[in-house]
């Protein structure tokens, strides 16, 4: 089961990142009352999902190819820690981006669930470089 996690990894990323866009663009952004964010903040976040999408798509095709399959799993990794610093950052109000955003309880638990998730992919990502680097330096020993 590792082997295939480890496999599609990139996959998993994409269509996390897509579900993040569509769920920040139109319910988020749709229902701005609801959630008390800014529809063009929505815009930016989902945005952003969409260029993580779009790379880790890409990469994920490119797996089999790829020598830097590490460093760009480490990108990814980093970027998704960004975002999710970033969204944590606007749900406990230490990032204010616009005049209006107010988050409610529930864009405030959303942006919670979210930044969980992300931080699990992370964790999963970050253990699959660690155990690539190990067994690049056991293959340079040999």
């Amino acid at each position: 089961m590792w082997n295939n996690i480890t496999k599609n990894i990139f996959f998993i990323d994409a269509i996390g990142a897509l579900i993040t866009a569509i769920l920040v663009l139109f319910l988020v952004g749709g229902l701005p009352s609801f959630f008390g964010l800014e529809p063009k903040i929505c815009k930016i976040l989902g945005l952003i999902a969409l260029g993580f999408f779009a790379y880790s798509l890409i990469n994920h095709f490119l797996i089999p190819k790829s020598r830097y399959f590490v460093k760009r799993l480490t990108i990814i990794s980093i970027l998704n820690l960004l975002y999710a610093f970033v969204t944590f950052s606007l749900v406990f109000g230490i990032l204010k981006i616009g005049s209006k955003s107010e988050l409610t309880t529930m864009g405030k638990l959303y942006f919670i669930g979210e930044i969980i998730v992300v931080l699990i992919i992370v964790g999963i990502e970050l253990r699959i470089v660690l155990e690539k680097k190990k067994q690049t330096q056991l293959e340079k020993k040999v």
